[in-house]
């Protein structure tokens, strides 16, 4: 065999192995699409006439079946990819948010019990949500009924209100929204409230008259004559 015949040769079938295994755009998803820390994760491939397959989940482990499953055990940003073959070949990688817990409303009154919040104290309102790129946030609160004095900026981070009449209960919202992208998060929280109990001062005016003085946390109630 001459050697442009064994080019010619070596050409043909470096052709068709090309052809017999083309290039296609990989697809994947996954759920659920807000994970945390601890919770199973399942992948699944969405890409067609593909028989092996190759997950590189970005911190160190792989996979090599066709719809895996993960679980993270640190929050961060991870970057998966997926790599195809068979008859269709190619590979893409996307971006993963792994928040740290499940988010909530967290306050510092230090009377928990029950889900309530006591009248005629100063409470502050904070959020444990978890967006680990750091984008500057947006904050906005929103709180109903609308028995409270607000002491502190309802769109700063941390929310101080000061419950000054008694209801039931008490909603308290937030949304926060990522400056980078526009995307908002919505937390909210339903508490009982409680009216704290009163105690009082008996005293003895200039005129021999007795008078009963009704106090509260932050408030003083109208003297009662007795």
């Amino acid at each position: 065999m001459t050697t442009s015949k064994i080019k010619f040769f070596t050409f043909s079938i470096f052709s068709l192995i090309y052809l017999g295994c083309t290039h296609t755009n990989v697809k994947f998803n996954y759920y659920p699409t807000e994970p945390k820390v601890g919770q199973t994760i399942r992948f699944s491939n969405t890409t067609k006439h593909c028989d092996k397959f190759f997950w590189d989940f970005g911190d160190g482990t792989s996979a090599s079946v066709e719809n895996p499953t993960k679980i993270y055990n640190s929050p961060g940003i991870y970057y998966i990819t997926l790599t195809v073959d068979g008859k269709r070949h190619g590979k893409i990688t996307k971006e993963l948010t792994i928040a740290d817990s499940l988010p909530r409303i967290t306050h510092n009154s230090s009377d928990t019990s029950n889900n309530s919040l006591p009248l005629f104290t100063n409470i502050s309102f904070a959020t444990s949500i978890y967006i680990p790129n750091a984008n500057k946030l947006k904050y906005q609160w929103n709180i109903s009924p609308n028995n409270f004095i607000p002491l502190s900026p309802l769109t700063d981070s941390i929310c101080t209100l000061y419950f000054n009449n008694f209801t039931d209960t008490v909603l308290i919202k937030i949304q926060i929204t990522d400056s980078l992208d526009n995307r908002s998060y919505n937390l909210y929280h339903k508490y009982n409230l409680r009216n704290l109990p009163l105690t009082s001062l008996l005293f003895k005016t200039n005129n021999n008259n007795f008078k009963m003085r009704l106090f509260s946390i932050n408030r003083q109630e109208t003297p009662k004559t007795i």
